[in-house]
């Protein structure tokens, strides 16, 4: 019973966390996932890395994204935005292929 309570109390934190999603990456991780609802930080040798984080760009809006914000990145293949939490702005990932 007492373990039932804590994942119960423990859970809503892990996932409001989600230590393992694109809020949590920094320069230089690798990422893996195709579309924004499976993009997640792995290992760089994790067979499914896909992309590797080459900038983050912090306070940016949804119009900081449309215009290009990650346009001083030659190598960017993909990028992603995701809005802030509650009144924040949000930010950018620009992403290049993984090599080898």
């Amino acid at each position: 019973m007492v373990l039932l309570a804590v994942a119960i109390l423990v859970a809503p934190f892990a996932i409001y966390l989600g230590l393992d999603e694109p809020s949590q990456a920094n320069v230089g991780e690798c990422m893996a996932g195709q579309s924004v609802n499976d993009l997640r930080t792995v290992e760089c040798t994790d067979p499914a890395a896909t992309w590797r984080v080459l900038d983050r760009l912090d306070d940016k809006t949804e119009t900081d994204y449309d215009n290009g914000a990650c346009g001083a990145h030659p190598d960017t293949a993909a990028s992603f935005y995701q809005d802030g939490r509650r009144f924040r702005k949000g930010f950018i990932l620009c992403l290049g292929a993984v090599k080898e």
